[in-house]
């Protein structure tokens, strides 16, 4: 019973990383992965941007409540 878990996860460990049989397909899937860290990384960013603009925006609001 514990062999065949085993072999399964080792099959899946292979299917999930960037173990791919040929050097060109390594390549794909690790160029796959840099995307998805872009693009990742480009939502943080945006998402980043919004807050601040938004905060500014209601910091303002607020000080010209203050100043009334």
């Amino acid at each position: 019973k514990n062999l065949s878990r085993i072999n399964i996860k080792k099959k899946r460990k292979l299917e999930t990383k960037a173990y791919a049989k040929t050097k060109k397909e390594r390549n794909g899937k690790r160029l796959m992965f840099q995307t998805h860290k872009k693009e990742k990384k480009k939502k943080k960013k945006r998402a980043a941007r919004r807050l601040y603009i938004y905060n500014r925006i209601e910091t303002k609001k607020s000080r010209n409540e203050n100043k009334r």
